[in-house]
């Protein structure tokens, strides 16, 4: 049967010119680095790290040689049965082709001939599997005959040298998880470089040629150990490695390797990927492309889990909403009926899907849908009195089995000391970001509480694209404005009515799950009280100077009305902007643009693209080299008016939420401002030092009220208290 296929094939192939191993696509992948380096995500049908042969170890070369093709470097050590079938397929394709009804005889001679030349001239394995990618590279989607992958494997070899075939076999093998090469799988399952793997870790990967899923020590780590002592062991045979290594390394516990991406930055990974289809749509789909940002990996991950336990402590404020559904358990759980009753349930963000199928007073026991078995104490449950409606919820519960039962399905987050907890998806949403207000280098940006939330728009970006009214955090431009005027700092002392500041405590911000009952850790703030002096203020200073004050920040017209509403309605504002305005505040007055990308650089040109920052300096050097440049940036508001501005907001900042930072000996004061929108829809706070802004905004996507009592240094302080204070190394105090 294989004959006479290869015999169709053979007559009607049309060998092409596929030899040149310069022509093969790559398909490089698009790389998102934070600022020290570390993966944040990576783009491509195949994720690859294009490596040159001398970067990679010797070890590994001799790895995946030992596993594949022992005698690439001594092909007349190769014996007759290893070569059996190349052999018959390349005798058969030669005689095929020349072969009529007329002489059939003397092609048998040939034949007969061939059989007892030597095997030095036929392609070993390892040119065979890197012609059979070649092919379905240049020629995606399309059948190719045997006799051609021979004819273009002879080729290769005889054009080629084995130091040229390895780097372009050991760049294209596939390893697993749409991952090809070893640059790309060292990094994908080790988060390691080439040099950096050990013995048993290069043995690991040579192991996954040919069935990466059967050998991958996740699926299947008893074969996984027998196919890694295999690959050391014909290492060892072949004097790769010595006995002890060998020893050494076989010893080493199998590693059931994650996928690792170092940082979690969806929504910053989104904002790059989208800025690389705009700028270089062109090529991005033939090159390779590593994207430098200025995301802080330390920070990001800061940023994430402040608003995630932010958005969770509201949600647990305002009451539980119940399961999401019940079922029946009749049969024995099995793997087929555990997949039925979860298909339909997804994780979202941190939060998992669970069954529970025990509950007494004090303690139920949960099924998760990754496989995993827990339990949830008292104090995981405690906090689910019944919501009602926005500003109110139930009486507090006092046993498990008033919120929980057996078959109920739920969602279940791993908290302190790996204790299960009760969970729910937070239905109000928010975004975090922060920058740093010398140059305007986004250092964290979250744009809702899990990118790939479902049923909820995960993917729309708030950070960015999400428009919302200000209303209080405005004030502090009208202030300036003011200040600019003429008008001095005491009358605006009178108009911020510093002298009925609230209180905040900064004690359990993040909300307690054990609490008894629902506590509002603020009172006495009532900011539809200090809008009418604020009116007043605006209308002494004129609403049209405002505007064009206003303006230097950036803040366009449409977003003033030039009329009353520009406080009492404020327009539509995204936080990124106002991030970036605020940093004017910081800086000392000067205007700065954000960015979150430093470099960019293919992989066959170099670096393409370097940000070229503006500083709030009055002398800026030059860079190095003849990509980049630093200018000064333009100064929009005087230093005076900033510093009477800061002193200004410092007074009228909530007990509790004045905080300050080490610096040296010293200690430097923490300006922000928290605010809230008509009937509480929308809850900000913003603060900042001279070397960070960071924002939070809180609200629901539908433009409802967050509630009553939830004002901006309710619901947004807590995110960016914790992100402030861990940040900054626990230096941050607040009073």
């Amino acid at each position: 049967m294989l004959y006479s296929l290869c015999m169709y094939v053979c007559l009607a192939s049309n060998v092409s010119d596929l030899t040149k191993l310069s022509q093969i696509n790559f398909y490089p992948s698009l790389r998102i680095y934070s600022a020290e380096g570390k993966l944040l995500a990576q783009y491509g049908e195949r994720k690859r790290t294009v490596v040159k042969f001398k970067e990679i170890p010797n070890k590994l070369v001799s790895a995946f040689v030992a596993i594949i093709d022992p005698n690439i470097y001594t092909p007349e050590k190769r014996s007759k049965k290893s070569m059996k079938t190349i052999r018959e397929l390349d005798l058969f394709c030669r005689s095929n082709k020349k072969t009529t009804n007329n002489n059939k005889e003397s092609s048998r001679k040939k034949n007969s001939q061939h059989n007892t030349q030597s095997f030095t001239k036929l392609p070993g394995p390892m040119i065979i599997q890197l012609t059979r990618y070649l092919i379905s590279a240049r020629r995606p989607r399309t059948r190719f005959s045997l006799c051609e992958l021979v004819s273009i494997s002879k080729k290769i070899k005889a054009s080629y040298s084995k130091k040229q075939v390895l780097e372009a076999y050991l760049n294209n093998i596939y390893l697993g998880v749409r991952t090809f090469g070893v640059g790309a799988a060292a990094k994908k399952f080790y988060n390691k470089k080439l040099q950096e793997l050990s013995l048993s870790q290069i043995a690991m990967l040579a192991a996954l040629v040919g069935s990466a899923n059967e050998y991958s020590p996740r699926n299947n780590p008893e074969k996984a150990r027998a196919r890694r002592m295999l690959v050391l062991s014909r290492m060892l045979k072949q004097q790769y490695i010595t006995q002890q290594e060998f020893t050494v390394a076989n010893q080493q516990p199998l590693e059931p390797y994650t996928y690792h991406n170092n940082v979690k930055s969806p929504y910053i990974a989104e904002m790059v990927k989208q800025h690389m289809q705009n700028n270089f749509s062109n090529k991005l789909n033939h090159k390779g492309y590593d994207v430098y940002t200025t995301i802080s990996a330390k920070h990001q991950r800061l940023a994430e889990a402040a608003l995630r336990k932010s958005l969770m402590a509201y949600s647990r404020r305002h009451g539980y909403r119940g399961v999401l559904a019940n079922n029946p358990l009749n049969k024995k759980l099995t793997k087929s009926v555990l997949f039925n009753l979860f298909k339909n349930y997804h994780v979202q963000g941190h939060l998992v899907p669970a069954l529970v199928v025990a509950v007494t007073k004090k303690q139920a026991t949960i099924y998760l849908k990754d496989g995993r078995k827990g339990l949830i104490n008292w104090e995981g449950v405690q906090w689910a009195r019944q919501y009602i409606s926005v500003d109110k919820i139930s009486a507090p519960v006092k046993t498990i089995n008033q919120v929980l039962r057996r078959g109920d399905i739920i969602y279940a987050e791993l908290g302190e000391k790996n204790r299960w907890l009760l969970a729910q998806v937070p239905r109000v949403q928010g975004a975090l970001v922060s920058l740093n207000p010398m140059d305007g280098a986004i250092a964290a940006l979250v744009g809702g509480f899990a990118f790939h939330q479902r049923d909820s728009h995960g993917r729309f970006n708030r950070a960015i694209n999400a428009r919302r009214s200000p209303g209080t955090v405005l004030t502090p431009f009208i202030y300036a404005a003011a200040l600019a005027k003429g008008m001095s700092v005491a009358t605006l002392k009178n108009v911020g009515n510093a002298k009925n500041r609230a209180s905040i405590s900064t004690k359990n911000l993040l909300g307690n799950v054990s609490a008894n009952k629902q506590s509002v850790p603020i009172k006495g703030m009532d900011e539809n009280a200090k809008e009418m002096p604020v009116v007043s203020l605006l209308k002494k200073i004129g609403v049209e100077y405002f505007v064009a004050y206003a303006k230097k920040f950036s803040i366009t017209k449409s977003q003033l009305p030039t009329n009353l509403a520009v406080k009492l309605d404020g327009g539509e504002f995204a936080l990124y902007q106002l991030t970036a305005a605020y940093a004017v505040f910081a800086n000392g007055g000067y205007k700065v643009k954000p960015y979150f990308i430093s470099r960019i650089e293919a992989w066959d040109e170099g670096v393409v693209f370097q940000y070229k920052s503006a500083l709030n300096c009055k002398k800026c050097k030059k860079s190095s080299g003849n990509i980049s440049t630093t200018s000064a940036t333009k100064r929009i508001q005087t230093a005076q008016v900033n510093l009477q501005l800061n002193t200004l907001l410092r007074t009228m900042l909530p007990r509790g939420a004045a905080c300050t930072v080490s610096q040296g000996k010293g200690r430097t004061a923490i300006v922000a401002k928290e605010g809230s929108s008509q009937n509480q829809n929308d809850a900000w706070f913003i603060g900042y030092s001279p070397k960070v802004v960071t924002s939070v905004w809180m609200g629901f996507d539908s433009n409802r009220s967050l509630g009553s009592q939830e004002l901006g240094a309710v619901a947004a302080f807590p995110a960016w208290f914790y992100f402030m204070q861990k940040s900054l190394a626990g230096s941050m105090t607040c009073q």
